[in-house]
């Protein structure tokens, strides 16, 4: 799996945060831009450019959580309804010797979700990590923010295609680490056919047209209840669902 970093000697994986990917090509296409960073023993996750308003944040505590940031609740107040948690999942890790990765948050990217041209990044710091996309329609990519018990970095078994792009001690027990796959995309084209009819009764609700540079963000679990995260330009949405 290829990367490209800035400056190309610099060594993988990453190994100073706030560690900064997406996925895609340095003067291609890409997705959006994800920020990964830690404060004390917390780590937190941010997208750096459409989807500012989300955050998770995978507390030492065990406090682990997904949803609007308090900013995007005050600034935007018809995102949280009277009564209405700006927090999306709530939950908690479960280590155990057996198991010793627990994977936070994950960043979905099918080939859909490449749609940033190079004149859409020129304020992007050059520190972001992009990561190769996949070819295939039917795989994508997966970033996993996971929390490990252990210094090593993740070994994957012989059918897995992945790399670790990024690790960062918290503690004498655990690192952050930035995990990249090649998956099936599973049972997200009937996730996103589902959704795409809703959309279009809310916006018509609304009296908003469709927007032909719109985005699309989807959020759900997948896997092993894992919450995460996926953006597509709405006519891409429209055009899968069409067919």
């Amino acid at each position: 799996m290829q990367v490209w970093v800035d400056p190309p000697s610099t060594a993988l994986p990453l190994r100073k945060q706030p560690f900064r990917v997406a996925v895609g090509t340095p003067h291609g296409a890409s997705s959006n831009s994800w920020k990964v960073w830690k404060r004390g023993l917390d780590v937190y996750v941010a997208c750096r450019d459409n989807f500012q308003q989300l955050k998770a944040s995978l507390h030492a505590s065990g406090n682990w959580r997904f949803g609007l940031t308090k900013e995007a609740q005050i600034a935007n107040a018809h995102l949280v309804t009277p009564g209405e948690d700006r927090t999306w999942k709530k939950w908690r890790p479960t280590f155990t010797p057996e198991k010793r990765i627990e994977i936070g948050f994950q960043i979905a990217v099918p080939r859909g979700s490449l749609y940033l041209s190079a004149n859409d990044r020129q304020s992007w710091p050059r520190s972001v990590l992009f990561v190769e996309p996949e070819e295939s329609p039917i795989l994508m990519v997966v970033v996993s923010v996971c929390i490990v018990l252990g210094q090593a970095p993740v070994v994957f078994g012989p059918n897995t295609h992945g790399t670790v792009i990024a690790l960062e001690q918290l503690d004498h027990e655990r690192t952050l680490q930035l995990v990249v796959t090649h998956e099936d995309l599973g049972n997200l084209p009937s996730v996103i056919s589902e959704a795409t009819p809703k959309i279009r009764a809310l916006m018509s609700a609304s009296g908003t047209e469709p927007l032909d540079k719109g985005v699309l963000f989807i959020h759900g679990s997948r896997g092993e209840d894992v919450p995460y995260v996926m953006a597509l330009p709405f006519m891409t949405v429209r055009n899968e669902a069409a067919t």
